[in-house]
């Protein structure tokens, strides 16, 4: 089983989209877990951190995987997937139906 981290994780709107974070000095952080440093403004971004690291290990298989990859595979994906008839192409269509509001 694997223990449960001591920091509490920022909301998912922070992660990788909102890559600067400022911290100024004299914020006041609420820190709902035991064992955290309340004295250490910083410490809730730690989860942050780790996640940009495996964000960039991630990024660094799959430009490995992708420097691997055969013209002609890529072709052939691009033929079964993305071409228009393609056998495994697949599409959405969302229709949005109402009638007008009245103010």
């Amino acid at each position: 089983m694997c223990p449960k981290p001591l920091w509490q994780p920022l909301f998912s709107s922070k992660h990788l989209t909102n890559r600067i974070v400022k911290l100024d000095s004299g914020m006041n952080y609420f820190y709902p877990s035991e064992g955290l440093n309340s004295d250490e403004e910083n410490s809730a971004l730690l989860d942050y951190i780790k996640r940009i690291e495996a964000f960039l290990k991630m990024r660094n298989f799959e430009v490995e995987a992708l420097r691997q990859l055969s013209l002609q595979e890529l072709i052939d994906f691009f033929d079964e997937y993305v071409k228009l008839g393609a056998p495994q192409k697949r599409t959405l269509s969302v229709g949005v139906y109402g009638k007008l509001h009245s103010s």
